[in-house]
């Protein structure tokens, strides 16, 4: 079975992958702790994992990821980490993992060390990839969700996250969302690379059914909720808008059959995009939040407009090249549907036009004109 996962895109994890065709002493064992995997019988196999998730969710375990983090992270760090931040994130990361994990590992035969972690990873399957996931992303508390401790006001933001950088997800938006004086911030975050289609707990495609649930009991406090997000965060916004009085999508996509992202499971397949996009449309077309979606002159991103019927109702996406209004620093466009639908064209090359506003200043007056 092949995964993917932000796990396995990292270093040094895929560093490990290379160590198996070295064939060492280390990999040896890799491969033959992994053939005894696949033939323990499904109790066996499934105590393994019992006993991976209850290291995962350990104090010690949330400790020790505390300070590998702390000790790596570098003041000042943007909003686009370079790879080598990342890779020094992943390193500590990948060695607290495997030192925590290393009685679970030990038991099974796998190395102590991130080659260990990666084959027990790989040949556990998704609900051992999902475990892993939980701790593998560069923010603070254990993904999927990371819900704020009580309400303290009325608002929730769900601030859903993009793909990451270099093989690690962040919390996004927290700086903006702090000056824009948002004090309730839940982040989700979705480590498995599914445009949050799979359920985080197992490892299987659900169709979003987990979020959906996991969603409607994390707003009910709440008298107004609000769900942002940017690339693949924004198509989950799009995805769940019927937990929210509004929405905020910058550069959301719609049908993964028709867009270059990196979306490289092999089980993400044409028939569960096709329902990811069905999902969407059928989100949108029945919501009566506010929906704002952001996009730059960059083609794939405007062709995603065509799959939403009210954004093809509210702006035509064939204008690329259209001059824009400018008001000062700001050069964009808004055209509602009439419902309550706003497309917000940014003067932005590529795909990344969050990250450009923030750096013109700009995206607290984005992410605000689009609330109020």
């Amino acid at each position: 079975m092949a995964l993917s996962t932000r796990f396995f895109a990292a270093k040094p994890c895929d560093d490990a992958a290379r160590a198996l065709a070295r064939g060492d002493d280390e990999a040896a064992a890799a491969v033959a702790a992994s053939g005894r995997f696949a033939l323990l019988s499904r109790a066996d196999a499934d105590a393994a994992l019992d006993a991976l998730d209850t290291v995962i969710t350990s104090e010690a375990t949330l400790a020790a990821r505390r300070a590998a983090l702390d000790g790596t992270r570098r003041d000042g760090l943007t909003d686009a980490p370079s790879a080598s931040d990342d890779e020094r994130l992943a390193s500590a990361l990948a060695s607290a993992l495997a030192s925590a994990l290393a009685p679970v590992l030990r038991r099974l035969g796998f190395p102590e060390s991130p080659l260990g972690t990666r084959s027990f990873v790989a040949a556990a399957g998704p609900r051992a990839a999902a475990a892993i996931g939980r701790v593998w992303h560069a923010s603070d508390g254990l993904a999927p969700l990371i819900a704020p401790a009580a309400p303290k006001d009325a608002t929730l933001v769900v601030a859903f996250s993009s793909l990451g950088w270099h093989g690690l997800l962040r919390a996004e938006w927290r700086g903006v969302l702090r000056a824009s004086g948002f004090p309730n911030v839940a982040h989700a975050l979705d480590t498995a690379k599914t445009w949050y289609c799979s359920n985080p707990m197992t490892g299987h495609f659900d169709g979003g059914a987990w979020w959906d649930a996991a969603l409607a009991e994390l707003c009910k406090p709440y008298q107004k909720v609000v769900l942002l997000g940017d690339s693949m965060g924004g198509t989950a916004a799009l995805r769940f808008a019927r937990h929210a009085d509004a929405v905020v999508a910058f550069v959301p996509q719609i049908d993964l059959r028709d867009f270059p992202a990196p979306c490289d499971r092999v089980d993400f397949d044409d028939a569960r995009r096709e329902r990811l996009r069905d999902d969407i449309v059928n989100a949108v077309g029945a919501s009566d939040a506010r929906i704002s979606i952001h996009v730059g002159r960059d083609a794939d991103d405007l062709q995603q407009l065509t799959y939403l019927p009210r954004a093809v109702a509210a702006y035509s996406p064939d204008d690329v090249d259209e001059p824009l209004p400018r008001d000062g620093e700001t050069v964009s466009r808004a055209v509602d549907d009439g419902r309550g639908l706003r497309v917000v064209k940014h003067d932005v090359e590529g795909h990344a036009i969050a990250a450009a506003l923030k750096r013109r200043g700009l995206l607290e007056e984005a992410l605000l004109a689009s609330l109020v």
